[in-house]
């Protein structure tokens, strides 16, 4: 999905996040659930909102749970990351859609606790700066 490049972070007072998220040109951000069944679909374009090595912001039509655990994909210019697992932390319906806060979830396995996603992710952070 697009992002318009003149939206940028501006820090707020009453800012309850722990790490700054960013916001990116490019960024194409597939969603699907976290099960086997979903694992042979090829998931949601949604409209991501702003990202952090540590999660992101998306809204979509589709509807998730608080807890929920969901597989994302990202691929920017850079790279292409897959199945990143995250779970859904606050939810809002926002504009006929929801909008949604998710935290990658770094001890859901080993591939999501490897040292190379964590790399790749700051990576992206980085870029953004």
């Amino acid at each position: 999905m697009q992002k318009n490049s003149y939206l940028t972070p501006v820090p707020k007072i009453n800012e309850r996040r722990k790490y700054v998220r960013y916001n990116e040109v490019f960024m194409d951000v597939l969603v699907k659930r976290n099960s086997i069944v979903h694992e042979l679909i090829k998931g949601e374009h949604v409209d991501w909102l702003n990202f952090n090595r540590y999660g992101l912001a998306f809204a979509c039509n589709r509807r998730f749970n608080i807890n929920e655990k969901i597989l994302i994909d990202l691929k920017t210019s850079m790279l292409c990351l897959t199945n990143l697992v995250a779970v859904i932390h606050n939810a809002r319906r926002q504009n006929n859609k929801f909008r949604y806060g998710v935290q990658f979830y770094f001890g859901a396995n080993s591939y999501m606790s490897s040292v190379e996603i964590q790399e790749m992710l700051d990576v992206i952070e980085q870029a953004l700066n």
